[in-house]
């Protein structure tokens, strides 16, 4: 192991390094840096570290003085090209904490919109309405529920009219029946999940206009099962092509490690 990409992000830091062929990734919560460095120490104390992502700073500073730092933007889009092969232009949809939508083409990557919406508000949102913590309790919660339950549809507002001007699974008013507090913890984590894929839509078909270009979803939001199955629904309503990218939360690090 001569050589160490590290993505740190708001809520992990994330690692990918190659052996034989073959890429091996680890990942630390942002507060677990000591053990991220202690571990690099034992294993490969004289590797090239490379960092990205918005806490590469703090991590230079404090672990790595003489690493190299670079655009997490361009190493997200450099990883997704060497873990699936993409043809370009296309968007790129990292959902990490927040999330950051970006236009790739010719080798560059720009951010053309995003949303605070992501990771942290599935975790953040899913205590307030649930009390728990733990993120899988929180997914399981989630694929089991009934988001109708909670959310106002378009199909609600018009039911048994064949006019209606929008398609009738969107919502008409996230939570809008919520005030009854019969609805269970399941169905309010299904309508949080179906609240962030939805924005998340309607951000990509705002940029999007002109061209239907097809999507790379990264992050560790996007192999939230509750939050993939949202997305692939929209994506099928408004015909875009979405394709999930395996390991695709360390891109970042991928892309670091061959930038």
């Amino acid at each position: 192991m001569n050589k160490l990409g590290i993505d740190a992000g708001a809520t992990f830091i994330k690692l990918a390094y190659e052996e034989h062929g073959n890429f091996h990734y680890k990942r630390y919560p942002i507060e677990e840096a000591d053990s991220l460095f202690n571990w690099i120490k034992m294993v490969s104390p004289h590797a090239d570290v490379v960092l990205t992502g918005g806490g590469a700073g703090g991590l230079k500073r404090n672990y790595f003085p003489d690493a190299e730092v670079i655009d997490e933007f361009s190493a997200a889009a450099a990883g997704v090209k060497i873990l699936h092969q993409i043809p370009e232009p296309f968007l790129l949809i990292s959902i990490g904490t927040g999330t950051s939508i970006l236009h790739v083409e010719k080798g560059t990557a720009e951010r053309v919109s995003g949303t605070a919406m992501g990771g942290g508000t599935f975790l953040g949102l899913g205590k307030l309405l649930t009390g728990k913590t733990v993120y899988k309790d929180l997914v399981d919660l989630a694929v089991k529920g009934d988001r109708k339950k909670a959310d106002l549809l378009v199909s609600d507002v018009y039911d048994g009219q064949d006019q209606a001007p929008l398609l009738g699974e969107l919502s008409a008013s996230n939570f809008a029946k919520a005030f009854n507090d019969e609805i269970n913890e399941s169905a309010k984590m299904a309508a949080l999940v179906n609240m962030i894929a939805e924005t998340i839509y309607l951000l990509v078909i705002a940029g999007s206009a002109q061209q239907k270009l097809p999507m790379a979803f990264i992050g560790a939001g996007a192999s939230n099962p509750a939050l993939r199955k949202q997305l692939e629904m929209y994506a099928e309503m408004f015909d875009f092509k979405s394709i999930f990218i395996e390991n695709g939360e360390y891109s970042g690090a991928v892309g670091a490690l061959y930038f």
